[in-house]
């Protein structure tokens, strides 16, 4: 630990950058704010619930255009999609 802390990207947000050897460290990581929410599907078709899926989140699908794989992006940025059958 005490070689990481003084990497650039180690350094503390806040306070100064001392290591005290015998109490140790705390490493606190956060990332950006994140909105769930759920849609329920009136189906039991996998297929069905991916293909919306892969519409709506960002990274989209894989499509073969002419014989060429391209990235289709979805409709929603910032967005990623999951599904559940119950």
């Amino acid at each position: 630990m005490q070689k990481k802390y003084w990497q650039p990207e180690w350094k503390p947000d806040y306070g100064p950058a001392i290591f005290d050897a015998r109490r140790g460290a705390t490493v606190i990581g956060a990332r950006d704010f994140l909105v769930a929410y759920n849609v329920n599907l009136n189906t039991t078709s996998t297929r069905r619930a991916n293909a919306i899926a892969f519409d709506v989140r960002e990274a989209g699908r894989n499509v073969e255009e002419n014989g060429v794989k391209i990235n289709k992006p979805g409709s929603l940025k910032s967005r990623e999609s999951h599904w559940l059958v119950y």
